[in-house]
Order: structure tokens, then sequence, then C-alpha cells
């Protein structure tokens, strides 16, 4: 499950070489420039954090960077939207679900 096209993103200048980030500790492949919402979801991962108040499981829903459901911590800055933040190699990202096993 990869993302291809997208509204606000262009993908034309992604590259196709593969890069790894970590998500939560554990390593993720993407494709260089994706973003780290696309780089997640072609890794079946699906859930991307817990909603601050009941603690339901979010995931990426507009991925236009209106909605807020992919907000994450990037490499120490909190708040980053995962949709619109194109993946870098060794990137840390990190969301309030903890380490994942």
């Amino acid at each position: 499950m990869r993302i291809a096209r997208h509204p606000v993103l262009d993908f034309s200048g992604i590259g196709r070489r593969q890069v790894t980030f970590s998500f939560n500790g554990k390593p993720v492949a993407a494709l260089e420039g994706e973003s780290i919402a696309a780089g997640l979801l072609a890794n079946d991962i699906l859930v991307f954090r817990l909603s601050p108040r009941l603690r339901e499981p979010r995931s990426a829903f507009c991925l236009r960077g209106k909605c807020g459901e992919c907000l994450m911590r990037v490499n120490g800055q909190e708040n980053v939207r995962a949709c619109q933040t194109p993946v870098v190699e060794g990137m840390v990202v990190e969301s309030d679900l903890g380490s994942q096993d």
C-alpha cells in the first residue's frame, strides 16, 4: 500500500532510493522524499497515535495537513504533521504509542 498521488505534495521529484527511519524505536523502510505517513502506511502501520482524551487509535485521515490526526514528534520537535513531512534517512519519529511489540 503506497501513496503515489497526493492533492498537496508533489511526488514527481521523489527518487526511488529506499531510506530507513525509526518509528517508536523500530526501523521503517520508506522511499526517499515521501511523507512519513506514506512510509508508515506502506509498511502496514495503520495506528499513528492515540486520541488525547479517550486514548482511541488514530491514523491518517485527510493526508492534506488539515485534520491533525497524524501529529507526531520528529527529531525531538513536537506536533509535526506526518502527512506533510518528507521522510529523511535516519529520521526519528515518535508518537504517544511508545514502543510496539
